[in-house]
């Protein structure tokens, strides 16, 4: 669901340096 999306994009934007 839409929690699971969000939780991805900040694991991404965290990734990035």
């Amino acid at each position: 669901g839409p929690s699971s999306t969000l939780s991805v994009i900040l694991y991404g934007l965290s990734s990035t340096p």
